[in-house]
Parts: C-alpha cells; sequence; structure tokens
C-alpha cells in the first residue's frame, strides 16, 4: 500500500507544482489513506511537503530572467514584499 502511496503522492504533487498550489488539502487525506498516520502528523508532514516543494521552484527559478524585461529576474520580490506581510496576518488570525 505504501508503495501505491509513494507513486500517487509523487504524481500528485507534481501535478500540485505544476499547477501552482500548494495541495496540502489533498496530501493530508492521502498521507492518512497511505501511510496511517493520525491527521496531526498528516498536516505536519504536507506543510512539510509544501516548504520543500516551494524551496525546490524557488532555487529553480533564483537565476532565470523575465523574457520581457531583460534586466530582471523571474521572481518579483516587489509582490512578495506586498503579499507576506497580508499572508502571514490572515493566517495568524485564521488559526
Amino acid at each position: 500500500m505504501e508503495w501505491w502511496g509513494n507513486v500517487i503522492f509523487a504524481v500528485v504533487m507534481s501535478l500540485c507544482n505544476i499547477g501552482g498550489i500548494g495541495g496540502g488539502g489533498i496530501h493530508i487525506p492521502m498521507i492518512m489513506v497511505f501511510y496511517k498516520f493520525p491527521t496531526k502528523e498528516a498536516v505536519a508532514i504536507s506543510s512539510m511537503t509544501i516548504v520543500m516543494s516551494a524551496g525546490t521552484k524557488y532555487l529553480y527559478y533564483w537565476r532565470q530572467r523575465n523574457p520581457n524585461k531583460p534586466g530582471v529576474v523571474v521572481v518579483d520580490y516587489g509582490l512578495a514584499t506586498i503579499m507576506m506581510p497580508t499572508t502571514l496576518a490572515g493566517s495568524q488570525i485564521g488559526t
């Protein structure tokens, strides 16, 4: 059962990354079904997989240049500066 979980989890994680979403709502039930983890541990594992995939994507795009603006990198740090405080505030209020 765990081998199928590894295969399905890798495919779903790849699709979530391609789609640009974290996929926590998909990962948690899969971890609970395939690996028999309780909810609390499944949430922690899912969060770690999302952090690792986000870090990997960041390292992949770190040096790539924007095709429309030759001297600018692909990662828009201005947008991140605006969005991160509101995202963190919303997650603190929501939890």
